[in-house]
């Protein structure tokens, strides 16, 4: 049974921002959509925006709640695949 959570949302125990960047570039680039690493950086890390804030600006016409559940998939298999402990914090 689970009797506790922890939630890392500032990649203190594992970098999992950037498999969030990696996922989100990987679910429009399969539409050809380049995501650059800075464009990522700016909007979502600096700025706090997100894909919906993202893509009106950008007259992409693609629909941001189907975008957010597609990247969930891959955040998921990219987090089972990649997620390691930062430098210098054990599992």
């Amino acid at each position: 049974m689970i009797s506790s959570v922890l939630f890392d949302l500032d990649d203190l125990l594992s970098d999992t921002e950037s498999l969030h960047c990696r996922a989100y570039q990987e679910v429009p680039g399969r539409r050809g959509i380049d995501l650059s690493d800075q464009l990522y950086h700016d909007d979502w890390v600096r700025r706090g925006l997100g894909i919906a804030d993202c893509l009106p600006g950008r007259g992409l016409g693609l629909d941001p709640v189907a975008l957010r559940k597609e990247k969930a998939v891959a955040y998921a298999r990219l987090v089972e695949a990649r997620c390691r402990p930062m430098p210098g914090r054990s599992t």
